[in-house]
């Protein structure tokens, strides 16, 4: 390759008879590596000739462009100067961007790329291929910095990794670890990161550009695939990195110099692991490919974690590098999290446990050494999840026991960290003891015998913990809420619930049936009879009341209600918010406070509802009545709390791991409030405050969290209603429903299992191994779709999961859809539309109530949706079969919501505008599920329509594709209302609503032309009996709001309908006996419109009028003629004028 490269590159002009010399005198690879270095010195094969003249004053390059162009030069100097300019002006921008953000540096968005060099991110990689790379040390380093710091910029949020001290202590995921003590970091599903306008690989190119070791990019590439290179870099670096420049052998093999001069710089090693734990967030295959790569991270692990290893010049106190280390850990660390495959290799995972011991062992003196230590414990607490690393138990017992023997956290302390990880040990074994069913975990001799003694290994410690939270919460007046006594507090009430749960004979695996297989031991059964306590329930009841009344729940609570209602978090309010003065404290005491909740409310809860962790039954009657208080304390607190949110400040929007703290604190609240009867809401206020916070949360919960969703769904407290009360065994309809939706398919089947595996459940499947049957940390479970056979229907399996609900879900319930197989049998589509029915009716009843008692604030669930949003999706539920809409409720609880909905549109001109855009908005949303494909074929018709009209939206403020999606919906629904012979009052109300003013013109003039000879029939009941009434006058002040004059459009649409279009028309025209509530806005509109004409002398207009006139009959011309000349004389045309001269004429003076 190399010697083809130096025949080949057109920038190089050789000497035939020098070069035929140099290779003949060729006779190793080192002699080869010379040679290849003399005529290419910069390493670099692409674009070298096309490198322009770049001034740099006093040797100093000002701008990117300029040292992207030196990069790319001959002279080696030139190249190392602009690496160091590159990398300076790249750390620079990340850490301005990062300024702007909240305390999270998760919030940084991606940069803008027209402000970096097209090939930039070409020049760099190809510097990486450098022959001998030791010789390049800092030159590597400059280029591994920078290549850093763009993906940093362009990468998406999720996929950043951070792994200097600082750094991991402004990042939500890391903070996640670190001080909510879990692993399942919450990340996106694969497909939400990637960005869809960059184009996919080809097999062809797949098979050509894997990444082979080996394989050179420089010498491999060219100027016409630089380019495309530069542009999917951009558009996702990580994924470029990883297929198109081949960056993991090319890491292995600079890695591989290094380790064999024994040094590992900081900056390298930083770098590397940053872009290495990138690369496996990016794409788990990834992930899998670096951890069995044969040299890339034993190496690493080598020269990064041995202890005593050399670092170059610098000599260590400590028995690592801290800073090398902490960046493996991280790297090792990201990569378990990624799948049980990673986590269970041999090489480093297994092997490197003497390390991690070696580490632990020495005390820390500083934040750093601590922070290396912290990642150890990580790394074994990650294996832990998977049931992995159980044998080294006893070891890191006894490297705990100075820690755990401290009642209070000190400088330097790894109490809470070590406890969370004997929580995961504790969790393990509960597989074992707790399975109700014959376990079919598959176990190692050095697994079961580890198991079998822990609950002696760990008893004096989880005694020492209640001891601990009894004594040290009991001093109130001088106990500490700041954030590490929230951690540790949060971290003894884990373990001891944890213990406890697992509690059984300290020989429980010794006494079970014992088989031997190929796979390993399989515990088939085991004698629980000879149960005893080590924590009693008295012990934990008095430790949980000491908890309350030290004020570390009541701090914590604040960091949590103040999200209670938020129904959705919005990216726009994140990016303009100012990080509070100690932003890093405030990110990690959240998560401490989040974390403590979590372990109080679940031991709590455990107690209150007596989950069977505890052998003496109901406990004694004082026990009872001890947790009931405290769990009626509880209760009152966060009744207050919610009672007071409104003087909370408007909450920022979090990263996804700052969510899931903060969401996993508020479910475990819920599911306290709903499941322990005895201190259940008792009244209407209390209910609806939890009912709204709960249904909130439902819509917030993302990929991962589909455990609580089936938890919060299967409370019945939550759905029951007047007419569906969940008495004697009675389904909910609405909860069974969406129940059905969470597990309707083999792969929301699979993904619920791993979510109850993530939230460290048995799992819904008869195995129910737990963590021993965790696949990954990941949110997303890994699915593959079973090949189709060609006579099989529709795939099931390939339907769209249900999380996350959105913050409409409730709604959109109203405008979901009933589809009988074909195959149904009559009874069979009777028995489904009656379901239907009742589902219908229980949402409405939720909503009613719901719209009732929180309407008016803007803080809570409701309030939260927009009316147009509300009223488009209740439209919909007139679009059921007839069935449904015949239910003698449907009517009564459908018009009751109407009205009150659109009494909060009761205002202003411009709150009607911001009902209608909203309703829009909604249908067009609603309409892209199916619509999604036709989209994406009619983008580009669209914009060049929209240049050639020279105007991207129309005049009434709506897109062409927001109007056709209407268009379409407003077509159904008067199908449905001629269908149905205009019969049921629902209908009526909705193409009222379609008939105001703020809604596309096209759409109304739809509703006029579709309905002409029904628009008579838009009048109620109660209107018809007084048409001169307060009713008929409200109704049409909403019409006929403001001082809006009709597009012409609709104009010609109301005259068409008070006229005959000829004799054989047999469609009604509307008059004055019985036209009711059209009639009078006809006339009304057509009445201000000549009236304004008339004043403003616009001649145009007044002919136009003039000729509508000509084909409306005489009666409705005089009536038009009558209020268009009470209305030029009062020169006054508002709603409310306009109605009563318009009541005046046709009614009263009637009359």
């Amino acid at each position: 390759v190399r010697s083809q490269a130096l025949n080949t590159h057109p920038s190089i002009m050789v000497d035939k008879e020098r070069e035929a010399t140099t290779l003949s005198s060729i006779r190793t690879e080192e002699e080869l590596d010379r040679a290849y270095a003399d005529f290419n010195r910069s390493g670099n094969a692409i674009l070298e000739s096309s490198v322009p003249d770049v001034d740099a004053p006093g040797g100093k390059i000002q701008d990117l462009e300029s040292a992207t162009a030196l990069l790319r030069s001959t002279s080696y100097r030139q190249t190392m100067l602009a690496a160091k300019t590159t990398c300076e002006l790249l750390t620079e921008r990340v850490a301005a961007v990062r300024q702007e953000a909240t305390s999270d540096l998760a919030d940084i968005d991606r940069d803008a790329t027209e402000n970096y060099p097209l090939l930039l991110p070409v020049a760099l990689r190809c510097l990486l291929d450098l022959p001998q790379p030791h010789k390049h040390e800092q030159l590597h380093s400059y280029v591994l910095q920078s290549i850093r710091c763009l993906v940093e910029l362009f990468a998406h949020a999720s996929h950043r990794v951070y792994t200097s001290l600082d750094e991991l202590e402004h990042h939500a995921a890391s903070v996640y670890q670190h001080d909510f003590m879990e692993d399942d970091v919450p990340t996106p599903p694969s497909g939400a990161c990637c960005d869809k306008s960059a184009a996919p690989l080809s097999v062809a190119q797949e098979l050509e550009d894997s990444p082979v070791d080996g394989a050179l990019y420089a010498t491999n590439s060219s100027a016409e695939t630089a380019k495309k290179d530069g542009e999917a870099f951009y558009a996702d670096p990580l994924w470029t990195l990883l297929s198109r420049m081949r960056v993991i052998p090319c890491l292995s093999r600079i890695i591989a110099s290094l380790h064999r001069q024994s040094q590992l710089p900081e900056e390298i090693t930083s770098s590397i692991c940053a872009i290495l734990s990138m690369l496996s967030l990016r794409s788990p295959g990834a992930a899998c490919a670096i951890a069995q790569h044969e040299t890339l991270l034993p190496q690493l692990v080598n020269i990064s974690l041995t202890p005593g290893a050399s670092y170059g010049e610098t000599k260590e106190s400590f028995i690592v590098s801290p800073s090398v280390a902490l960046s493996s850990l991280v790297l090792l660390c990201t990569l378990a999290r990624q799948s049980r495959t990673v986590a269970s290799q041999t090489e480093p995972f297994a092997s490197i446990m003497t390390n991690l011991f070696a580490i632990l062992g020495i005390p820390a003196e500083n934040e750093m050494e601590l922070a290396v230590q912290k990642s150890c414990l990580i790394l074994w607490r990650i294996l832990l999840r998977y049931g992995l690393a159980i044998p080294h138990l006893s070891t890191f017992i006894s490297l705990a026991t100075p820690h755990l023997s401290i009642k209070n956290e000190t400088e330097f302390s790894l109490t809470a960290d070590y406890l969370s990880a004997f929580t995961n040990v504790c969790e393990c074994a509960k597989i074992i003891t707790r399975s109700k069913t014959q376990s079919s975990v598959r176990l190692t001799g050095d697994q079961a015998d580890t198991l079998a003694m822990a609950g002696a290994w760990l008893s004096p410690h989880v005694r020492k913990c209640a001891e601990f939270l009894s004594e040290q919460t009991s001093n109130y007046s001088s106990f500490s809420t700041d954030q590490s006594n929230m951690k540790l507090v949060g971290a003894r009430l884990r373990f001891l619930l944890s213990y406890v749960a697992a509690s059984a004979p300290t020989d429980i695996l010794k006494l079970a049936a014992i088989e031997e297989e190929t796979s390993g031991i399989k515990i088939s059964g085991a004698d629980k009879s000879s149960f005893v306590s080590v924590v009693s329930r008295r012990t934990c009841i008095s430790s949980l009341d000491a908890v309350l009344k030290s004020g570390l729940v009541e701090s914590s609570l604040h960091f949590v209600m103040m999200y209670a209602y938020v129904s959705e978090w919005k990216d726009t309010s994140r990016r303009h918010n100012v990080a509070d003065a100690d932003s890093k404290g405030s990110l990690r005491q959240e998560a401490s406070a989040c974390s403590l909740l979590v372990a109080f409310v679940s031991l709590l809860s455990n107690i209150v509802n007596n989950e069977s962790i505890f052998d003496d039954g109901q406990g004694t009657a004082k026990e009872t009545r001890d947790a009931l208080s405290i769990a009626s304390d509880f209760k009152l607190m966060v009744s207050f709390s919610l009672r007071t949110i409104s003087h909370f400040p408007p909450p920022e929007a979090p990263s996804l791991a700052r969510a899931g703290w903060i969401d996993a604190a508020q479910y475990s609240i819920v599911k306290l409030l709903c499941s322990a009867k005895q201190i259940a809401p008792n009244d209407g206020f209390e209910l609806q405050q939890v009912r709204a916070m709960a249904y909130a949360l439902l819509g917030r919960l993302q990929v991962g969290d589909e455990a609580m969703a089936a938890v919060l769904l299967s409370q019945d407290i939550l759905f029951t209603t007047p007419t569906f009360k969940g008495e004697e065994g009675e389904a909910l309809p609405l909860q069974a429903m969406l129940l059905r939706e969470l597990c309707n398919s083999q792969k929301s089947r699979g993904q619920l299992d791993h979510s109850f595996k993530l939230h460290k459940g048995h799992g819904i499947t008869t195995a129910g191994n737990g963590p021993f049957g965790l696949e990954s940390l990941r949110s997303e479970a890994d699915y593959v779709a079973p090949p189709r056979k060609a006579d099989e229907g529709v795939n099931d399996d390939l339907s769209d999961p249900i999380i996350p609900l959105g913050k409409c879900w409730l709604w959109q319930v109203l405008s979901s859809t009933v589809s009988p197989p074909p195959e149904a049998s009559a009874q069979q589509r009777s028995m489904l539309l009656v379901d239907a029915a009742a589902v219908i009716i229980s949402s409405l009843e939720l909503l009613s109530c719901m719209e009732d008692n929180f309407g008016s604030s803007s803080r809570h669930y409701t309030a939260q949706i927009s009316a147009g949003t509300k009223l488009y999706h209740l439209s919909n539920s007139c679009l059921f079969p007839e069935e449904v809409l015949r239910d003698e409720q449907f009517e009564s609880l459908f018009s009751s919501l109407f009205v009150c909905i659109t009494s909060e549109t009761q205002g202003s001109t411009m709150v009607r505008a911001s009902m209608a855009k909203a309703y829009v908005e909604a249908c067009y949303c609603h309409s892209r599920i199916n619509r999604s494909k036709k989209d994406e074929d009619d983008a580009e018709k669209e914009k060049l329509l929209a240049l050639l009209d020279g105007n991207v939206r129309p005049a009434d403020d709506f897109s062409t594709k927001e109007v056709t999606a209407l268009v379409d919906f407003v077509g159904d629904m008067c199908s449905a209302y001629t269908e149905y012979g205009a019969q049921y009052e629902a209908l009526n109300y909705c193409m009222r609503l379609l008939l105001l003013p703020g809604f596309p013109s096209k759409a109304r003039v739809e509703v006029l032309t579709k309905l002409r000879g029904l628009l008579h029939l838009l009048t109620f009941q109660n209107e018809m009996g007084d048409l001169a009434g307060e009713s008929m006058s409200k109704a049409l002040e909403v019409a006929l709001d403001g001082s809006h004059r009709e597009p012409s459009e609709v104009l010609n649409a109301f005259a068409d309908a008070l006229s005959s279009r000829g004799i054989n028309d047999n469609a009604r025209r509307l008059d004055a006996e019985t036209g009711g509530y059209a009639y009078f806005i006809a006339i009304a509109s057509l009445a201000r419109s000549y009236s304004c004409s008339l004043r403003s002398k616009e001649t145009g207009a007044v002919e136009a009028a003039k000729k509508r006139m000509e084909r409306i009959d005489d009666e409705a011309t005089t009536h038009i003629l009558k209020v268009a000349d009470r209305l030029s004389a009062n020169e006054e045309d508002d709603g409310k004028a306009v109605v009563k001269c318009v009541l005046d004429v046709i009614v009263r003076e009637k009359n």
